[in-house]
């Protein structure tokens, strides 16, 4: 059974969404309003996007959208181009009067890309789908083949948690230790009480955004452990982790573009 059929079904228009889509150093945000949006700090643009519902398999596997809009620069440079450098996508949902109230509905790595009559169709899904990976595993990309802490990695977690006291208020937990990171530095990353894990959606200042709440254990006052993300990138693991000669395993300077569908010029 999938969510697609109740998702699908609730109206999309009487809430913004907004879609933030990362590749590289490359940024495109745009929102299904009917106009332009001042949102976190950024101004998103309104075009024509829709997306359907988010599906799931039976057995839990990795959540999928898709995302129908005009294609836009992003994501025409990576329409029949392979090695393909990952487009992150993360969309929100507000409220129209009072955009500080929002939600992240959906946080994921778009797969692949399709064109027809100037709009194009791209279906995303969570970090889940990295469980449906088969044999080999290393591939040609310009991103690290790794996950932070791993074997291959060879960081030491513990290295780098940090032990803190938190304020909970659903999804978001709060400490004055966060702030003490640049923002986005656990971004990716987890919060760990005893053996329960959450995934870390956002950090900003000293407050943290979680995937999925913990469950009502866990209140204000309570001591956790948190660890950074990597969004695997070369930059990333040579200055956040100072590990780019011992654990990265990617091609930094493996060519982003297909010389049959760009040219050689």
């Amino acid at each position: 059974m999938t969510y697609e059929s109740n998702l699908s079904a609730v109206e999309q228009a009487g809430l913004p969404e907004l879609y933030a889509f990362e590749s590289g150093t490359d940024h495109e945000r745009v929102t299904s309003w009917g106009k332009c949006l001042s949102f976190l700090g950024y101004r998103f643009q309104a075009v024509d996007i829709h997306r359907s519902g988010f599906s799931i398999d039976a057995d839990f596997g990795a959540v999928q959208v898709t995302i129908t809009a005009p294609i836009t620069d992003l994501m025409a440079a990576h329409i029949a181009n392979q090695p393909v450098e990952p487009i992150s996508v993360k969309i929100y949902r507000a409220l129209a009067d009072d955009l500080s109230d929002f939600v992240v509905i959906f946080a994921g790595q778009i797969r692949r890309i399709s064109a027809r009559n100037g709009v194009a169709s791209a279906v995303a899904t969570t970090k889940a789908a990295v469980l449906d990976v088969i044999i080999p595993r290393v591939v040609y990309q310009s991103y690290c083949n790794h996950m932070v802490f791993d074997s291959g990695c060879g960081l030491t977690q513990e290295d780098y948690q940090v032990e803190t006291t938190v304020d909970v208020d659903g999804s978001q937990m709060e400490s004055a230790d966060f702030a003490a990171f640049p923002d986005g530095y656990f971004t990716g990353g987890h919060v760990q009480i005893r053996n329960d894990m959450r995934m870390i959606t956002r950090h900003e200042g000293g407050t943290i955004n979680l995937h999925v709440p913990f469950d009502s254990r866990v209140a204000s006052g309570a001591s956790v452990k948190v660890f950074p993300g990597c969004d695997g990138s070369p930059s990333t693991c040579k200055n956040k982790f100072n590990n780019f000669e011992d654990g990265f395993q990617g091609f930094p300077y493996i060519p982003s573009k297909n010389p049959v569908v760009w040219g050689v010029a």
